[in-house]
């Protein structure tokens, strides 16, 4: 189902229409202050829309537990600093590698500017060629 991101349902507006009555009165009473912290810190629980279509929510706490891509937490900070494995590997605490030997690739050679600058000349000169045997 597709729903617009700004439209408030009868239930929201019932709930928002409580706050402001419960604001006006707790300001009448002297506590205007304390009950719009108060509110200020609810209303994410309040009005934090259900995940739509599997989408995650912004705030990690209407995810049910998931974590948000890009959350770094402190088991992940706890093993760089002691340089063991990350707490989601599943492979942790093996001292296996992470790909077969077979998948590893050798470290590409170090090579100069100049061979760098004569091996395109020579590329551009065979594409040219190619170029010219297709005309």
């Amino acid at each position: 189902m597709v729903r617009a991101a700004n439209a408030w349902s009868k239930r929201d507006l019932a709930i928002a229409a409580a706050a402001v009555a419960l604001q006006a009165y707790a300001t009448r009473s002297g506590f205007g202050g304390p009950c719009a912290l108060l509110l200020l810190i609810i209303a994410p629980f309040v009005f934090g829309r259900d995940a739509w279509d599997g989408e995650t929510s912004a705030y990690s706490v209407f995810n049910g537990g998931r974590r948000i891509a890009g959350t770094f937490t402190a088991e992940q900070f706890d093993a760089q600093l002691r340089g063991g494995p990350r707490p989601d590997d599943s492979d942790a605490g093996t001292a296996a590698p992470r790909r077969p030997a077979e998948q590893q690739t050798a470290p590409a050679p170090v090579v100069d500017a100049a061979t760098r600058r004569r091996r395109a000349a020579e590329a551009a000169e065979r594409r040219a060629k190619a170029a010219a045997a297709e005309k």
